[in-house]
Formats: C-alpha cells, sequence, structure tokens
C-alpha cells in the first residue's frame, strides 16, 4: 500500500478560540507539504485537554472558521463535532472513529498538529491506537523541534519521516508502508496564540495582523472576548 492515495484529507482540530493567521499557516503548510486535495477545520465542542475556564460557544467559534476560510481555496469547516454526544469531551480518537464510520480509511487522514501538542500525545485518550487510525503531520518552526522529538518519543521514531524543501516531496509519499507515518514539517508559522489574542481583545488593544479577514469585524459585531456574558464556563 503506498501513502499516496486518491483522497488525502488533512484535519485540523482545535477550539478556534478565536481562529487565527497562525492556524491558517499550520493548515496551508500541511497542504503544500503533503499534496493534500483539502484541508478540513474542526472547532472542538468541549476541549479536553485544557483547564476549566470560560470560552466562547461553539457556533461562534465555527462561524468564524467559516469566515476564516471562506476565501481559501480547498479548505473547509466541519461540524462532526455536533454529532458526537453532546456530554463526550472532543477527543482526536473520537473525530477520526467519526471519519472512519463515514468512509476514510487511515491512510487517507493526515491530522494536523503543533510540534508542542504532539510531544505530549502519550498522553492523549485511546494512545497508542489514536496513532494507527490517521497519519499525523506535526509543524514546527525549526528542524531541533523534529529532533527533539524522536528523542522524546522514542517508541514512534520509526514512523516519522522528515520533510523539508530540500526532500523530494513526491519519492518521499511514495513509500511502501502498512502503516500511519508522522510526518515532520517545518514551517514559518507565524507565533500568534488565541490566548494572547483573547488577552489584547479584553483590554480593547489592537489585533492588527493577528486574525483573518472577517473575524475581526465579527468579534467586534458580537462582543466577543469583552462581554463576559458572551462566554460559557466549562465544566
Amino acid at each position: 500500500m503506498r501513502v499516496i492515495s486518491a483522497s488525502r484529507i488533512g484535519i485540523l482540530g482545535g477550539t478556534f478560540d478565536p481562529i487565527h493567521v497562525g492556524h491558517l499557516d499550520a493548515a496551508l503548510a500541511a497542504q503544500q507539504a503533503l499534496a493534500l486535495n483539502e484541508v478540513v477545520i474542526v472547532p472542538s465542542r468541549l476541549t479536553p485537554h485544557k483547564i476549566p475556564t470560560r470560552q466562547v460557544p461553539w457556533h461562534h467559534r465555527f462561524t468564524m472558521s467559516e469566515l476564516a476560510t471562506s476565501d481559501i481555496p480547498d479548505i473547509r469547516v466541519s461540524d462532526i463535532e455536533l454529532r458526537m454526544p453532546s456530554s463526550s469531551p472532543s477527543y482526536t480518537s473520537l473525530t477520526l472513529q467519526q471519519l472512519s464510520e463515514s468512509g476514510y480509511s487511515s491512510q487517507e487522514l493526515f491530522f494536523i498538529i503543533g510540534s508542542d501538542a504532539f510531544s505530549e500525545i502519550e498522553q492523549w485518550h485511546n494512545y497508542p491506537r489514536l496513532i494507527e487510525q490517521s497519519h499525523f503531520v506535526v509543524i514546527s518552526r525549526s528542524e531541533l523541534s523534529g529532533t527533539a522529538l524522536r528523542k522524546k518519543l522514542p517508541s514512534l521514531s520509526g514512523r516519522m519521516r522528515t520533510i523539508t524543501t530540500q526532500t523530494d516531496r513526491d519519492t518521499v509519499l511514495e513509500q511502501t508502508t502498512n502503516s500511519t507515518l508522522i510526518w515532520l514539517v517545518e514551517a514559518k508559522t507565524r507565533n500568534v496564540s488565541s490566548s494572547d489574542i483573547r488577552e489584547l481583545l479584553s483590554r480593547n488593544q489592537s489585533t492588527e495582523g493577528l486574525l483573518p479577514t472577517g473575524v475581526t469585524s465579527y468579534i467586534s459585531k458580537h462582543h466577543l472576548y469583552s462581554d463576559p456574558s458572551q462566554t460559557t464556563v466549562l465544566p
């Protein structure tokens, strides 16, 4: 079985509270590096990996994600989280299981994740089976991140493949394997965080250059991040 297949779908999950240019940088970097047919943005309903806090309701985060990607070809937003049991946290393994039940094989799915988050993958729900459900595309800003990951996750180092600007991408993708792989992609993504943006907005400070077109206006229109009544307290 070749790694490259007729359909290659990138999955970028997250809270997107709010979605920002760094998220889009990661999606586009993965799409280019792995020749993905499309990237699907999946706003989580209840993120299990974060400390309980206030969060903008899902429908606002979904709409902001749609606005952010409306003019980007081959990137779309999915409401798959609404098909999950309402009491269940948004575990990546459950999202991938839902996609599998929709007809996608593990060889067609490429879960996009930052290197910091992936370094904690052994703590995630349903690990190690999680690694068998999809390829993983790990986005980092430095080659050193890949080296550090190999040292921290020795049991996964055999699955890791590095794609750089010098790499013949097509040759790498044509490798024969029956396993899902971990693709290490070095990319110049902008260093932005949703928490920093929320802090700026709460102080009525500028977020110029940090948010995609349309998202800033939507936030202003609905008084998000400045009006506590527009957030939900997570359990």
